[in-house]
């Protein structure tokens, strides 16, 4: 029965980009109380109780800052997460999880606090329109010619890609 209770997960190295280190991530886990072991090319992280901490990330990483608030919302206590990455992808990250029951604020700035909470609820929720993408496309048109209509963008998150495209007369 003491096996139920304890906090299991594993973590996939690796990315078709490139090297991308996931020291970040780890950094973050352990702080959170998480035991890890490298055990053939995986990384078996596990502990009895997650507990909330103080972690300071070395770089705003987007992926190190989703990692940490997912395994923090259901630490015992609260977790402030300070240089954290401030991406409109975090904040709706923040958003989904306090539908689901998260206790998190600060998404968007470079502090985020997330008071752990023991479960979380299912729930429906859109996830934001990828930004990225919707900035390739623009960018494809534009290099074409071409004419493209984007529905359910959001313009302010794509700010720069736009304000390029305006000095470029496109």
């Amino acid at each position: 029965m003491d096996d139920l209770k304890k906090q299991h997960f594993v973590v996939l190295g690796g990315c078709d980009i490139g090297a991308r280190p996931i020291d970040l991530h780890l950094k973050a886990f352990s702080n959170l109380n998480v035991n890890i072991s490298e055990n053939a090319g995986y990384i078996d992280c596990s502990c009895d109780t997650i507990m909330g901490a103080k972690i300071h990330l070395d770089f705003p990483s987007v992926g190190a800052t989703q990692n940490a608030m997912l395994v923090a919302v259901l630490a015992k206590g609260t977790t402030i997460i300070s240089n954290a990455a401030m991406e409109p992808e975090i904040v709706d990250l923040q958003n989904f999880l306090n539908k689901m029951g998260a206790k998190i604020v600060g998404a968007g700035t470079n502090e985020i606090v997330i008071c752990g909470v023991e479960k979380l609820r299912s729930t429906g929720y859109q996830v934001m329109t990828d930004r990225i993408e919707a900035g390739t496309l623009l960018c494809a048109a534009a290099i074409t010619g071409g004419k493209l209509t984007l529905t359910k963008v959001i313009p302010q998150h794509l700010t720069p890609v736009l304000e390029k495209l305006k000095q470029c007369r496109v």
